[in-house]
Parts: structure tokens; sequence; C-alpha cells
């Protein structure tokens, strides 16, 4: 008996014969017999994927072990397979078991760190090592994975440093400030430092569109919002001078339990008819050494760098404070300028600032500085004049304490030259009154 085609266990593992023998001579005897015939199974197909390639996508912060997909290859000969996958990066996913194809995560994923994964997936019909001479086969398939941002954060008022807090990141911002004039209502959004007031979603995947309000310290209705753009303007003059500080509330459009406040803080302050002017710029002077004073270069007086403002009775702003731009080897202190650092001989030019904090007008000016190695000339005091100067009040301090000890060292000792002469006297008074009585 010979087979008259390949057999093949998957499409039958049982074929049942019956056999006939006659004996031609004498065809009233025959024999019959059943025949049965059973099918060996041998490895000779391989697992296969229904699809090359797959996509899943998988929320941001989804829980440590949870499925988030299966991947189960078939195979004709084994209904056990053994799977392998790898990550590309290699984070947050794996398989729930070697034994079936659901991938599960394996750690928490952040859309802000990472936004796709690739996965290849496979799948073998015996497990590892194979055993030599046994047959094997192997498939495999792709998985796209896209990681999507999931909506738990509030709004980020900008510009913020974003700090992060294990898992967590935090928007931390200083609020917004602003100027506008006494009795005068601006027409144009407020500009604010440092910069527009928006918030954006903390959840830069899902970006969510905000609106504004203002929560409190608007007295008198003075100021309102676009709840849209989030730019404040003015209802009418303001009437009182000083800060006003607003607080300010961004919120998602779908969910409002998603918010931030921050602060808007406003200057009220006198109009300013007249930016503030340097008297006598530009500079020059000559300083001698570290710690010296600069003086003006066409005597021997202190060089006095001070600004003047028209809006003020005698131009005296109280509000103008001064900087040195560009360098810290000088500085300004009241309206004089003193080398603080080492620096080259010769001529620096540098640059003063003026700023009236009040209204925000800033100036600046040029001051050209020779500076010499000499010690300096009448009325200009170094660093070595002022331990000369110090060293004299030391030695005039220590004999003026010796001359004021032995003052009273001599008023003590009077005061005990007194005291014997009383007694003295009083004994004599003792004597005269007892010569009398007798």
């Amino acid at each position: 008996m010979i087979a008259t085609r390949a057999l093949d266990f998957e499409a039958g593992d049982t074929y049942i014969m019956n056999i006939k023998c006659t004996d031609t001579a004498i065809p009233a005897f025959n024999l019959e017999i059943r025949v049965i015939v059973y099918v060996k199974n041998v490895n000779d197909a391989g697992p296969t994927f229904s699809q090359n390639s797959y996509d899943l996508n998988v929320k941001e912060f989804t829980r440590v072990n949870h499925v988030v997909g299966t991947y189960d290859a078939t195979d004709k000969d084994s209904t056990l397979l053994y799977y392998k996958l790898i990550v590309e990066p290699d984070v947050g996913f794996g398989l729930e078991s070697l034994n079936n194809g659901r991938i599960v995560v394996k750690s928490l994923l952040d859309y802000d760190a990472i936004k796709s994964v690739k996965l290849t997936l496979y799948a073998q019909d015996t497990a590892d090592p194979t055993p030599e001479g046994v047959p094997s086969f192997t498939a495999s398939t792709t998985i796209m994975v896209t990681i999507t941002d999931d909506d738990n954060r509030p709004p980020w008022f900008q510009p913020c440093d974003v700090i992060s807090v294990g898992q967590s990141k935090i928007c931390q911002t200083y609020g917004y400030t602003g100027s506008v004039s006494l009795t005068e209502q601006q027409a144009d959004a407020l500009t604010l430092e440092p910069g527009p007031l928006y918030a954006v979603d903390g959840d830069n995947g899902i970006n969510t569109a905000m609106v504004y309000s203002i929560l409190n310290g608007n007295t008198g209705n003075l100021f309102q919002i676009n709840a849209n753009s989030g730019n404040i303007t003015m209802t009418k003059a303001a009437d009182v001078p000083g800060p006003i500080v607003l607080s300010v509330m961004a919120a998602q459009t779908v969910n409002s339990f998603q918010f931030a406040t921050t602060t808007v803080t406003i200057q009220v302050v006198p109009k300013s008819l007249h930016e503030p002017v340097f008297k006598g710029a530009p500079y020059s002077g000559v300083v001698s050494g570290l710690g010296s004073m600069v003086f003006k270069s066409t005597d021997n007086t202190p060089l006095i760098i001070q600004a003047t403002d028209e809006d003020f009775l005698g131009g005296m702003n109280p509000d103008i404070v001064y900087a040195i731009i560009g360098t810290s080897n000088f500085s300004i202190i009241g309206h004089n300028l003193f080398l603080m650092k080492d620096s080259p001989l010769g001529a620096v030019t540098l640059q003063v600032e003026a700023s009236d904090t009040a209204v925000g007008d800033v100036i600046t000016a040029e001051v050209q500085v020779e500076v010499t190695s000499a010690a300096g000339g009448a009325g200009r005091y170094g660093a070595s004049d002022m331990a000369a100067l110090g060293a004299t009040l030391a030695v005039l301090l220590f004999i003026s304490l010796g001359i004021i000890g032995y003052l009273v060292y001599r008023v003590q000792h009077g005061k005990a030259a007194w005291g014997k002469l009383s007694e003295a006297s009083v004994f004599r008074s003792s004597l005269g009154s007892r010569s009398r009585g007798s």
C-alpha cells in the first residue's frame, strides 16, 4: 500500500481503508480487512500574525501592568507559542507572559518625555534554545505605539520656569507688572512685563483654549479683561495713585476645573511730561587708585553725576536711581563715582544709567575716566589715604584714653585726700566741744 498524495496532518490525521482479498480460482473464497492509518504531525509550518504591522495609541500615565493590546499569532502545528518583544527606545512596555502576545505597560509614560515607541513582536513555535535537529519557525510583526497626552495639567501662564518634581511638572510664574498715568484713561491694552498676559494648556499635546477673568482687586471696575485674549484695558481713568493688584484666572474652555491664577500689579503714577536729563553730560574724570572717588578732570572737586527732571520742583526727582552699565569695576554711590576693582591704567569709557522707577523713563550718559597710578592730589583720597587716616585716628584715640584714665585716677585719689581732711576736721571739732563742756 502506497500513498497517492502527500498527507497533511492539518487536513486530516486519520484515514480508514477497507482491503478485500479474493481468490480468483474460487470466487467464493475472499477476505476483507480494515486498515486505519494515523498521520503523525510534524512541524512543517510556522506561526503567522494576521497583519504585518499595527498602530496603537496609549494614553500617558496608563497604570502599570495594564494590557494595552493583544497580538497573538496562530500556528497550524502548535497551540503553544513563545513570544519575545523588542522595545525601541527601551521604555514603558513589555509582555504579560512569554506564551501570549498581550502587551502591557511596564512603567509610567510621560508624553513630554517620549511620544512614540516601536515594538517588534516575535512568535516562535519552539522554546529557546531549540534542540538540534528540531525544526523551528519564527514570525514577527511591528507595532507602532503613539503616546497621547492626558489632560492632567492646569493652564500655565507664560513665561514660566518649568520645575520637575518626580513625574510632575510645575510652572512657576512671577506675575505681571504694568503702569498707567494718574487721571488719564489709556485707550489701548496695557503693556505688561515680562510680556503679554496669556496662558497655555499645560498638556501641550491637547492645547485646549483658555478663558480669562479677573477674580478680585478690581475696585471700582477700573479694568476689564478680554475673555479670549487676556488683554487688559481701562474702563475709566484712575484717580488714586499707588499699586493696584489684580488676581487673574485662566481656565480651560472645555474643563473649567483645570485653571490657574496669577497677579497683575499695576502702578498708578503721575504722568511724566518730561524725561530726565543728565546735568553736565558727557562726563570726564580721573581716579587715582582702587577705592578712590572719581574727580573732575578740570579741578580737584568730586565728579557729580546727576539727572534732573522738570516734572519736579528744582528738578530733583526722588524716584531716579543710578547704575553703571557693562562693568563692575566702578560703582555709583549717591551722585559720586568710585573705582571698586582693579582696572588697567588709561582711559575707560563708562555708561551710566538713570531710571525713573515711578514712570519707567530710562536715560544714559557717557563717562570718560582716566585711571592713573598717582598717589592722588589735593582733595583726592584713595585707599592708602584712608588707611593712614585710620592709623592716625587710632593713635589719637589711644592717647585720649590714656589721658582720660589718668584724670580718673587723679579724681579718685583727690576724693580720698578730701575724705581724710574731712575726718580730721570732724575729730578736731569733737575735741573742741569736749573741752568747752568740761
